[in-house]
């Protein structure tokens, strides 16, 4: 079976704005946009993509980007999430 069969992976997950769920879709960087907006970096594994979604909202100085993932890192990271989330 793939790795990369898609979510949901738990009752009521809502997707993210690609249409897939995490983990397959994770949050690589937030920063701080022109006009106060927060930009978000995604990468989707299924989209085999990098996407980027501005917000209007408040960008918090003490909310930290994610940990930078090199792909292997990633790969492992969501296969650990999507059976912990399946377990459940």
């Amino acid at each position: 079976m793939s790795e990369e069969i898609g979510g949901p992976y738990f009752r009521g997950q809502e997707p993210c704005h690609c249409g897939h769920y995490y983990p397959d879709v994770l949050r690589i960087k937030e920063s701080l946009g022109d006009g106060g907006t927060v930009v978000y970096e995604y990468d989707c594994c299924i989209c085999k993509t990098t996407y980027t979604v501005r917000m209007p909202g408040v960008f918090s100085y003490s909310t930290k980007s994610p940990k930078p993932m090199d792909h292997v890192e990633m790969h492992d990271y969501r296969k650990a999430e999507r059976r912990r989330l399946r377990s459940k």
